[in-house]
């Protein structure tokens, strides 16, 4: 067996254990060592997080709110009415929680063999923890029920548990839509763009509900594009399209042209010719990243729409990631610190569910910034309930 024998493993020389022990005494004190230098680090900086946030805030040379106040400001997104007749009007394929990839929607046999092995390999993995002894069989099953992807045919779009908190995010993105369209007085057709739309998780069961809205979801990436319009496809939408689009800040005028979309509703209707892209009503972003988020506000402000972006991985962003906007966003917050403190200090650490406060200031930052390009009103929000994902806040800017 590799060069050693059966006895050789169950009764090693004692030489060997002595070398064995004498030589990972060394690696270990480096661990600790490590460990020890990681610590300070992170107290180094979380110092300087400390000093950055209260001279932000401060009284005399900040904004004159606490933390606390503004954390405060992020309140629940109301929950949206009827909750079961708005996932009775959702066919099960554009519902997060029921969703099925197989040959139809994947339209890639390799892929869907992938994703059933990996199901095998999860399941295997799960048995030998309970064989080593570090699970019960009770939290075996709680822990398949919670993140197995299997199904009759094929495998589920997300897990149980992802269904369940994905789900909760689009009920939260129907009401703030739902209050949108309420106060519309005109009757030409709503139009909302889906930024960054993935396989359609969020508009597909909004589409669904919505079904007079007109819903164009794009995405720069082209399978998951496919399978949000093969799934369209599937629930019978004829409000969807699909648009291939790689945004940066030098192609933002070109994005209404309309070139690659692609146009469900006209092929469902047996139609030729697709509509092509026009000005939009509402841009929706759920978890944009980065710089991402600030290019959609700088977009739905350009053609006048209303905008509803969930923001994330601001942690991700560096001097070189920026797409060339200035940080921090809003005149009031760069008085206070520069773009250097902002990306090595704020940003970084915003990504840290430890430091909620930073993230907190990131979007108060980003709201401030849209009170000062001219949108009327400024609402910022919370996903309800907030563990639905740890990245919860919502800006809601209106023209």
């Amino acid at each position: 067996m590799d060069g050693e024998s059966m006895s050789e493993k169950l009764d090693p020389p004692k030489k060997r254990k002595e070398d064995s022990s004498s030589s990972s005494s060394v690696p270990s004190e480096q661990r600790l060592h490590k460990r020890r230098q990681r610590k300070r680090n992170q107290q180094r900086k979380q110092g300087s997080l400390k000093e950055l946030m209260e001279r932000i805030t401060s009284d005399d040379e900040g904004l004159g709110l606490s933390v606390a106040s503004i954390r405060d400001l992020f309140v629940p997104v109301p929950s949206i009415q009827n909750q079961d007749l708005f996932w009775q009007s959702v066919p099960p394929i554009c519902n997060p929680c029921t969703a099925v990839l197989d040959n139809t929607i994947s339209a890639n046999p390799k892929l869907l063999a992938r994703e059933k092995k990996q199901q095998v390999k999860y399941q295997k993995k799960l048995k030998m923890q309970i064989q080593l002894g570090h699970i019960s069989e009770t939290e075996r099953n709680e822990m398949w029920t919670k993140h197995s992807r299997v199904a009759k045919e094929g495998v589920s779009l997300l897990s149980s548990d992802r269904g369940k908190r994905k789900a909760s995010q689009i009920e939260n993105f129907a009401s703030l839509l739902k209050h949108q369209l309420e106060k519309r007085t005109s009757k030409e057709r709503l139009m909302v763009v889906d930024f960054g739309c993935g396989s359609g998780n969020v508009c597909l069961a909004l589409a669904a509900h919505f079904s007079t809205v007109l819903f164009v979801l794009v995405d720069k990436k082209p399978y998951p594009l496919r399978l949000a319009e093969r799934r369209a496809m599937e629930a019978g939408l004829r409000n969807v399209q699909v648009m291939q689009y790689a945004f940066s800040p030098d192609n933002l005028d070109a994005f209404l042209l309309g070139q690659g979309i692609s146009d469900v509703v006209q092929e469902v209707q047996g139609k030729k010719e697709p509509e092509r892209m026009r000005s939009f009503d509402i841009g929706i972003g759920l978890h944009c990243c980065g710089s991402f988020t600030d290019m959609v506000m700088e977009i739905c402000y350009d053609r006048g729409a209303t905008c509803i972006v969930c923001p994330c991985c601001n942690g991700a962003m560096t001097a070189e990631t920026t797409c060339g906007y200035k940080y921090p966003r809003s005149t009031v917050f760069q008085e206070h610190m520069s773009q250097d403190e902002y990306l090595e200090q704020l940003s970084k650490s915003a990504d840290d569910l430890e430091n909620y406060d930073a993230k907190c200031l990131i979007e108060y930052d980003r709201a401030m910034w849209a009170k000062e390009k001219g949108f009327k009103k400024v609402d910022i929000w919370k996903l309800n309930p907030p563990e639905s994902t740890p990245k919860h806040h919502v800006l809601c800017l209106q023209h």
